[in-house]
């Protein structure tokens, strides 16, 4: 609809994709979150399955694709994939949360938990964006699991249950 209605009209309506984001503010329940979580508690986290791929892009990157998106000419009936344009497997995230633990994190893969309907493997192809936005990432995996890790440690009575 928005397609339609973007050249209909010729509105510089676009589509900023955004690729397994993470970082502060993050609902306890997703991946990131419920792995910190657990390795500050020094609890089990119970997952999915180690080899699925993700494309993982910190906040702070997403904010500067948007601004870049805001700033540089307008954009008509266009998408652009907002992506770190690399692939890690959820064992690779584990491996580097679990690293930066004191507690170690202790892990369950469980294929049950996994959502049949959702994809294995997703990457970002970022070269129209970086082409057109005059934008990438900035920010490496780790660099972004370290902030996430220090603001939840920091906030960690938002993630509390009643």
């Amino acid at each position: 609809a928005a397609s339609v209605f973007s050249t209909t009209y010729r509105l510089p309506i676009s589509t900023l994709r955004l690729f397994s984001p993470y970082g502060y503010w993050e609902d306890r329940r997703r991946f990131i979150p419920t792995l910190i979580l657990n390795a500050i508690k020094g609890k089990r986290a119970e997952l999915s399955c180690p080899s699925y791929v993700r494309d993982f892009i910190f906040i702070d990157d997403v904010i500067d694709a948007l601004v870049h998106f805001l700033t540089e000419k307008k954009h008509y009936n266009e998408v652009f994939n907002i992506g770190s344009g690399k692939q890690y497997t959820l064992q690779q995230v584990v491996d580097e949360v679990r690293d930066m633990s004191s507690n170690k994190l202790k892990v369950t893969w469980n294929d049950r938990k996994s959502n049949q309907l959702e994809p294995s493997f997703w990457k970002a192809d970022i070269t129209k964006t970086k082409k057109q936005l005059n934008w990438k990432p900035r920010i490496s995996l780790k660099q972004g699991l370290q902030k996430t890790y220090q603001w939840i440690l920091r906030n960690k009575n938002l993630y509390e249950t009643k």
